[in-house]
């Protein structure tokens, strides 16, 4: 094959060296050599990247057989034309390199015999998935081989077909990073990935920690379940939300197959060089100490501590089912920036980072009596954030699995994938119809903190006909508590002495009602209620069209088993971080950087270093460009109810029990209708929930937090007011604020300074990197 052959078609391949663009155009401008993708292979010019490398290249012919030998400091790579084999030898003795010292370009078969038989053994023998080529006089080689095996690092870009090989990594501990990414969740893997994109000159490192279960990435979007994006689009038929949401949902558009998803997942995070750990969790988290008496200087984390967890079904007592810590050996984890993108928040509340629980900033008129309350507690570094009185979450989910559903006679709505494989789901109203299996159910079990309601769905895998189901709502879970921080969960592991690595620091929450439950009891309440009640399950669920035959996966009356219930809860809300410590209470969505006036009046509050508003409502249609944007957030407020009867109409006339969106929105908040019903795109149709007529543009001030400097927060625990968090919380918002989260990790590296500390022109800086990686910055 000739060099035009296989550049016919292909995509131009792009080669940094340590942040430095190879060029493959000789000196008479020519294009010589250049690399090219073959079968999802990147093929490089062995000779020109080797020795681009510092290595030394070498060539011996017999005439039917070509060999290339590569050498570099110590380590010897054989290659032949046409075969898999790779052998490479390691720690090769000075004395067995003098023979290649003095060697031309082409050397002799007999020389090769020579080397073949000094009786050095072969250290590693690599299989190539591919074999090296010769075009046009020249012997190409797959890039990642052979970087990889002469101790390079090679990254790989799909999206750019861009190779970046670093040859100037600093000798550091397996465990000191640059970057330290607690969460797996989309918004997790997109500050993982925008991070990874901005390494320049540096090979920045980066880990992330995944919290869940199971060896899985994507948290919500695969573990969880679900499996359906819920976008909204702008006039001109286009997202609003771009980059790393962009990029994953063109190739898992609409619904999609969760094990596809996470296996995606971490096979990007490998091509970006992005190391990442599932099934451990934080046990201790390490800040550098404050001088004596000081109680204003923000907090540092230095490192954190890890260990193994496993949902352990083995158990004989009532904890069967629970996640618990392993006896795996902790690990301690050094960072210089921290980013937490988790569910819980467990490192934002954990430091106090003027975090609230659930929705206590709503005024007091609408909580419950037992949510009223001041808090007292001064910042301090011992202290967590759970000094606010205790405060009710959103609803979660237990996503399960059914088959057999039948589309021709689904009468809710529904959209297809391109290729009409996969569908998304919404609807099954019947649950509101009185008299019905589904109304009979709720009646049944609301008293028990479960109720089903409408659906969202997705097909996971076409072949086998299943979907997920999302529509079995939790009541009364606190997704702050996991048995693992109880002082049971922790017996056998925490020792007086913090500075012991086997110390499990007590994150359980101080201020957790005493009648809700922790993740580990919910997810086994669900468990054992899909056990025990799956023909009332499945009776309520054959009311809805195009339901009426399907079943559980997992389980059948022949075979036994049980059904498929995710290894996650679907959790909607946990903490949300104020601006001001010492302003947090009833009635003050103001004291978060996003609130629900930025969406529903077109304009997101920039503020000075007074946090004095400095652009009104006055200025909307003057100045929709805002300083400090670094993300444009757009969907209908969904806020899902506190408690089952924020679904209950007590006064209805018309025999509609159970109400849900717009009419639940306003049982639990009856201003909504006076302030923002008139600014609804779908004011007009009572059955849509409250969708803003613009989307908001979040500020950079909704990442940080003035307690602790080099923290970054683009999950659950960002700066938003729990009212707003019902707009912001879906997958494609969660990617915006992870990239803004990845490229500010990434740019304080280089920059060498803490993200509470940058500047206007640092902040200028991020927006032109997060525009280079396709993010949008306006409407």
């Amino acid at each position: 094959m000739s060099i035009e052959a296989a550049l016919s078609g292909s995509q131009e391949v792009r080669i940094f060296k340590n942040g430095v663009e190879m060029s493959f155009v000789n000196e008479a401008g020519e294009l010589e050599a250049p690399p090219f993708i073959e079968n999802d292979r990147t093929f490089i010019p062995v000779r020109k990247v080797s020795e681009a490398l510092g290595a030394k290249v070498l060539w011996a012919s017999d005439g039917n057989k070509q060999t290339i030998i590569i050498i570099l400091d110590s380590i010897v790579i054989r290659l032949v034309v046409g075969e898999r084999n790779m052998s490479i030898w390691r720690n090769v003795p000075d004395a067995n390199l003098e023979m290649w010292r003095t060697e031309s370009i082409n050397i002799s078969p007999e020389k090769l015999d020579e080397w073949n038989n000094n009786g050095l053994p072969i250290t590693e023998t690599k299989i190539l998935d591919v074999t090296p080529q010769v075009l046009s006089d020249r012997t190409y080689v797959p890039i990642r081989f052979i970087s990889e095996a002469l101790g390079k690092k090679v990254g790989w870009d799909n999206e750019e077909s861009t190779a970046y090989i670093w040859t100037n990594m600093e000798a550091r501990d397996e465990n000191d990073y640059d970057i330290v990414i607690y969460g797996g969740g989309l918004q997790a893997y997109a500050s993982a990935v925008a991070a990874a994109k901005q390494r320049t000159t540096k090979l920045t490192k980066i880990l992330l920690i995944a919290p869940y279960p199971v060896d899985e990435l994507g948290g919500i979007s695969t573990t969880g379940g679900q499996n359906a994006w819920d976008v909204s689009k702008s006039d001109d038929g286009n997202f609003y939300h771009q980059g790393t949401f962009k990029i994953l949902y063109d190739r898992f558009p609409m619904s999609y197959n969760t094990q596809e998803m996470s296996n995606y997942l971490k096979s990007s995070l490998k091509d970006y060089l992005v190391d990442y750990k599932t099934q451990y969790d934080i046990s201790r988290v390490i800040c550098k100490e404050k001088a004596a008496g000081n109680t204003k200087e923000p907090i540092r984390i230095e490192k954190i501590t890890i260990r193994g967890i496993a949902r352990d079904n083995e158990a004989k007592d009532y904890t069967n089912g629970y996640v618990k810590w392993t006896n795996a050996a902790p690990i301690t984890i050094t960072g210089e920036i921290f980013i937490d993108a988790s569910e819980e928040g467990r490192l934002a509340r954990s430091l106090n980072t003027s975090a609230t629980t659930g929705r206590y900033n709503w005024p007091a008129e609408y909580l419950d009596y037992d949510e009223n309350g001041i808090i007292s507690d001064s910042p301090t570094k011992t202290v967590p954030c759970d000094n606010t009185p205790a405060v009710r979450q959103q609803a979660a989910t237990i996503i399960y699995k059914l088959k057999g559903v039948d589309l021709s006679i689904y009468k809710g709505s529904f959209s297809s994938s391109p290729n009409r494989v996969y569908h998304s789901l919404w609807g099954g109203d019947e649950y509101k119809v009185k008299g019905s299996e589904t109304w009979q159910f709720n009646d049944k079990y609301s008293s028990q903190g479960i109720i089903i309601k409408s659906l969202n769905a997705g097909t996971n895998n076409p072949a086998n006909d299943d979907y997920y189901i999302n529509n079995f709502l939790l009541f009364n879970v606190d997704g702050r508590a996991n048995y693992r921080d109880t002082p049971e969960g922790r017996r056998g592991f925490s020792s007086e002495n913090s500075d012991d690595e086997n110390y499990i620091q007590d994150f359980y929450p101080k201020n957790k009602f005493k009648d809700t439950m922790t993740t580990d009891e919910a997810w086994v309440k669900a468990r054992d209620f899909f056990v025990y009640k799956k023909e009332e399950i499945l009776n309520a669920i054959h009311q809805i069209d195009g339901f009426g035959g399907a079943s559980f996966t997992g389980y059948s009356n022949d075979v036994g088993g049980q059904p498929e219930i995710c290894d996650i809860l679907y959790l909607r809300e946990t903490v949300h971080t104020s601006k001001n410590f010492s302003q947090r209470t009833n009635n003050s969505e103001n004291n978060y950087h996003v609130m629900i006036d930025d969406a529903f009046q077109g304009i997101n509050g920039v503020y000075d270093d007074k946090d004095k508003v400095i652009i009104n409502i006055a200025q909307k249609n003057e100045n929709k460009t805002y300083s400090h944007r670094i993300g444009i957030a757009s969907y209908g407020l969904d806020i899902h109810p506190y408690g089952v009867r924020d679904l209950i109409d007590e006064e209805s006339s018309d025999g509609i029990k159970y109400i849900w969106h717009n009419k639940s929105f306003e049982k639990m908040r009856p201003d909504f209708k006076k302030n923002y019903l008139d600014k609804c795109l779908n004011f007009y149709n009572p059955d849509k929930f409250y969708s803003p007529e613009y989307p908001l543009y979040v500020p950079y001030e909704a990442l940080i937090t003035n307690q602790v400097s080099n923290l970054l927060l683009p999950g659950y625990a960002a700066g938003v007011s729990s009212e707003a968090w019902g707009l912001v919380r879906i997958f494609a918002n969660l990617c915006v604020l992870g990239d803004a989260a990845g490229v500010t990790a990434a740019y304080s590296i280089a920059d060498g300074t803490d993200p509470l500390y940058l500047n206007e022109a640092d902040i200028g800086g991020i927006q032109d990197c997060l525009r280079n990686l396709g993010a949008r910055l306006e409407i």
